[in-house]
């Protein structure tokens, strides 16, 4: 918009030169300061128009920038919600699994290592290395659980 006001002051600036051009080739008079007066309003309205294109982009361009930050702003808070969703949901409720089933282990092996104290008679090496074991899985179904919540 702005370029094709400046082209239309370029047309008007040539037929004026253009105008006191043909005037001295004719010899004749040439009113030097009619031409300066037109040239004076023309850019003046040009400067005019000019600013009045400048203020209206930048008034675009802020608001441009408002609804783009009101969209990220929204774009925010939606996955604030859906995070806030899958935590209470799905996160949650694979937690509380977890700990069902390491708190059911846990209780396993307390009777299992109650009974071994309580029956000091039994081979003691046998229920060691269950006991080794069943330690071990519990480890293992911890960090497969911890594995499986971070994926």
């Amino acid at each position: 918009m702005s370029i094709k006001k400046i082209e239309e002051y370029k047309k008007i600036e040539k037929h004026v030169y253009k105008t006191i051009e043909d005037g001295l080739k004719k010899k004749g008079e040439v009113n030097f300061e009619e031409a300066e007066n037109t040239l004076l309003v023309k850019q003046e309205l040009l400067k005019q128009e000019l600013l009045d294109i400048e203020i209206n982009l930048q008034d675009a361009l802020l608001v441009s920038k408002k609804m783009f930050t009101a969209k990220v702003a929204s774009i925010i808070e939606e996955m604030r919600d859906l995070i806030r969703i899958y935590i209470n949901n799905d996160v949650l409720i694979e937690i509380e699994q977890f700990n069902n089933k390491f708190y059911e282990a846990a209780l396993q092996e307390m009777d299992r290592f109650y009974a071994c104290i309580d029956n000091p008679d039994i081979d003691h090496d046998d229920l060691e290395k269950d006991f080794e074991k069943s330690l071990i899985e519990i480890l293992a179904i911890s960090s497969r659980e911890d594995t499986t919540g971070v994926l």
